[in-house]
């Protein structure tokens, strides 16, 4: 059973950071938001490769920051010399239509002026194919005993070999409506609740065409805390 996961987990940090503070407030709170994924890809031999990452965002009053991996390479006359995940930030003022780009290691990318919308758009996992399911009717959905979490379940179903049959869940939180980032604001609005997490289900684990069995995951998971 394939699992593709969109897994977006609320937390409050409590920070000092000399770039957001001034001498009155040495440890203001710092609103974050981190967003991860995991997409199981088939190779071409058969072999499962697994794709994963995240990105954090930080809201410091009108502030906003996005804390993303980039992959960073280096060669000399066709040979490469590094390969490696780095950090990158970008920073901006939520009315702005420009911010600053923050990378200590790749001083071409430090301390660079670009168009928020841009760079928003590249880092985030929002996507507008996600806003053609507002006109679907659910094949099921449940809430938990409080109503403040919503799970709505489509079946999507026309492979004779079932092998790309799956069932799709969409998770809402009315509690996260105070979260700007999103995976779809149109789903948010609808719902007057929080998309935190998407979760696609293959309904067979083996495959004929490449002769291998897909790994199995585990369930739906959504972490909530604090940290200082």
């Amino acid at each position: 059973m394939i699992k593709t996961i969109f897994y977006l987990s609320i937390f409050y940090l409590s920070l000092q950071l000399a770039s957001f503070c001034s001498n009155k407030y040495t440890n203001p709170k710092i609103r974050g938001v981190n967003i991860s994924y995991t997409i199981p890809i088939v190779d071409k031999d058969g072999s499962i490769i697994k794709d994963s990452s995240h990105y954090k965002v930080f809201y410091y009053k009108n502030l906003i920051v996005y804390q993303f991996k980039y992959k960073f390479d280096s060669s000399y006359n066709g040979k490469l010399l590094l390969l490696e995940d780095r950090d990158g930030f970008f920073v901006f003022h939520k009315d702005s239509l420009f911010g600053y780009s923050y990378d200590y290691k790749t001083k071409s990318r430090d301390n660079k002026k670009l168009v928020a919308n841009s760079m928003v758009k590249m880092i985030s996992l929002e996507s507008a194919k996600l806003d053609t399911v507002v006109n679907l009717v659910p094949d099921s959905s449940f809430t938990d005993s409080k109503s403040i979490i919503l799970t709505e379940v489509y079946k999507h179903e026309y492979d004779t070999n079932r092998l790309y049959n799956y069932t799709l869940y969409l998770t809402y939180n009315k509690q996260m409506n105070y979260i700007k980032e999103s995976f779809s604001r149109k789903l948010d609005s609808a719902k007057k609740m929080k998309l935190t997490e998407i979760v696609f289900k293959f309904e067979t684990n083996y495959s004929k065409e490449y002769k291998i069995t897909f790994p199995k995951k585990g369930n739906f998971f959504f972490n909530e805390g604090n940290s200082d």
